[in-house]
């Protein structure tokens, strides 16, 4: 059954789900109880909205954690030792832990369900210049490219570049 509700994934416009597909895809690998996702599927569970203003901070919280030296070693880690075919659920797995205390501060339910919900309510802000900037940002920190193709002056310690 289609709720109606369209949630449009990525930037990169790859595709075009409803929320309940998008739940059935199960992208953190958790379980939740067949009752609580009856009531999202058929749109009991009202998640809460966000402004434009919350998204933007949302965003810029998510952009100062993902840019701390540990996440990003943790995030290399990852990437350096997995299977590529692994890579997007073990990325996603990591942001997890970041993401579940910041929607949860919004009122969202502190769960990967509560994720896919705040990614719906901020995606309504895709088309905000500002929303489109932080989201390359993020982007960025979250798909890391490694450095053998880059030129880094002998002058700069490799610290400051990486």
């Amino acid at each position: 059954q289609d709720t109606g509700s369209d949630f449009h994934w990525g930037a990169r416009g790859t595709g075009k789900f409803t929320f309940q597909e998008m739940w059935s895809l199960s992208l953190y690998g958790e379980s939740h109880d067949s009752a609580v996702q009856a009531a999202v599927a058929a749109n009991v569970l009202a998640p809460p909205s966000l402004s434009l203003e919350q998204v933007v901070s949302l965003q810029e919280a998510e952009i100062a954690a993902y840019s701390k030296q540990e996440f990003q070693k943790q995030l290399w880690s990852i990437l350096a030792s997995a299977p590529v075919e692994q890579h997007a659920h073990l990325r996603q797995q990591l942001c997890l832990n970041i993401q579940v205390p910041l929607i949860a501060s919004l009122g969202f339910e502190p769960t990967a369900l509560g994720v896919c919900q705040a990614t719906k309510a901020v995606l309504q802000f895709h088309h905000e210049g500002k929303v489109q900037r932080r989201n390359a940002i993020l982007t960025d920190l979250l798909n890391p490219k490694p450095l053998a193709n880059c030129w880094v002056p002998p002058t700069v310690p490799l610290a400051l570049v990486y």
